[in-house]
């Protein structure tokens, strides 16, 4: 079924033990075991209208440990930092290796928003009254529920907050409470910002088509989805440089991002103490049989989301990725492949509309 994608990566090198290693030293010396660094697979080059399909650009992780992942990355980027020859390049790299030698990437807590959200809407019957004065706490979750609540769907404007939460309803709401943490400062990235503004979109779309996939209207395959791709983040923080200093080769910064941000989505998930479900399962997003059993089918929901979505952006520049005969393989796929295309397009138009909304309530609201 994936045989070719295993085939794309290609096998696995045996692997020494870190098991005498100290997280202390993390942020300082390398271990002193090393091995051979694995070249990286070139990009295949299909034709001038044919692109290769985006989702074939993303590492496996070692495990679905993810203190066995941690170690195993910091062994990798030590090896890369050891081959970079330009000092912008070995500090890149250095920094990235503080951040994965962190437990919590410097990454702020997942908001308690979100949190408290979601365990009010677990009630059997939540109130509404309580609803709101949770949502009212935080003004940038107000935005996002009225500009919801106000869409072309509806003849005229809420009549307030409740009345807007009321035409959305709670699975929406806990939606647009989830994605909170898509909106945090650590999507400000200096240098890279719309490649993280796109890391954030592109994870809303896949949470919507993995939930709708999945005919789930609340939980992990949402959560999942949303957070695929965050540990790109990581990466193009450490690659961001202030005023005065030289930006790592942007080549570099790359690759970094196609062969590593699937381990680092899952420590992100794991710092979030978002659930190991949610935690293997965005780190196996791109091969979800080398995944544990019982997240397999869940990340084969993400990877089929993940291919529709990429589909749908690379239809609309008027290319062709392959998306919809990457799908077709997929077996047990509970829609139809092309079903889930058309999905991933109607999605993307929504979405793309909230995006404008929100950006037109927030322009005015500062003027």
């Amino acid at each position: 079924m994936f045989s070719w994608l295993k085939h794309w990566w290609g096998g696995s090198n045996r692997r020494r033990s870190l098991d005498g290693y100290q997280w202390s030293d993390a942020h300082s010396s390398p271990p002193k075991e090393r091995l051979e660094v694995v070249a990286v697979e070139p990009s295949v080059k299909v034709g001038v209208d044919l692109v290769e399909g985006p989702w074939l650009r993303g590492g496996v992780p070692s495990s679905s440990d993810p203190n066995q992942v941690r170690t195993e990355l910091l062994r990798a980027l030590y090896e890369e930092q050891e081959g970079q020859q330009a000092p912008e390049d070995e500090a890149f790299v250095q920094r990235l290796i503080q951040v994965v030698g962190t437990q919590k990437l410097d990454f702020p807590p997942f908001p308690d928003i979100a949190r408290d959200l979601d365990a009010l809407l677990k009630e059997r019957d939540p109130s509404m009254f309580h609803v709101v004065r949770l949502v009212e706490q935080d003004p940038a979750l107000v935005r996002r529920v009225w500009v919801a609540g106000s869409g072309a769907a509806f003849m005229t404007a809420p009549s307030g907050l409740h009345h807007a939460i009321a035409r959305i309803g709670f699975d929406a709401l806990w939606r647009i409470g989830m994605a909170v943490c898509m909106h945090s400062q650590v999507f400000r990235v200096r240098g890279y910002q719309a490649a993280a503004d796109d890391v954030r979109a592109h994870g809303i779309l896949v949470g919507e088509l993995a939930a709708w996939i999945r005919d789930e209207k609340r939980g992990h395959h949402y959560l999942a989805g949303l957070l695929h791709d965050v540990g790109k983040l990581v990466v193009y923080r450490a690659a961001s440089v202030r005023d005065g200093l030289t930006a790592p080769n942007t080549k570099l910064v790359q690759m970094m991002v196609d062969r590593h941000h699937p381990a680092l989505s899952m420590l992100a998930a794991d710092a979030w103490n978002l659930g190991d479900r949610v935690t293997a399962a965005v780190g196996f997003h791109h091969h979800p049989i080398s995944g544990p059993d019982e997240v397999q089918d869940l990340a084969r929901i993400i990877w089929a989301a993940d291919v529709a979505a990429h589909t749908a952006k690379a239809t609309r520049a008027g290319r062709e990725c392959g998306g919809l005969a990457a799908l077709e393989q997929l077996e047990r796929l509970p829609k139809r492949s092309g079903a889930v295309i058309e999905k991933a397009h109607a999605l993307l138009s929504t979405i793309e509309k909230q995006e404008a909304e929100e950006a037109a309530a927030s322009s005015v609201q500062a003027g």
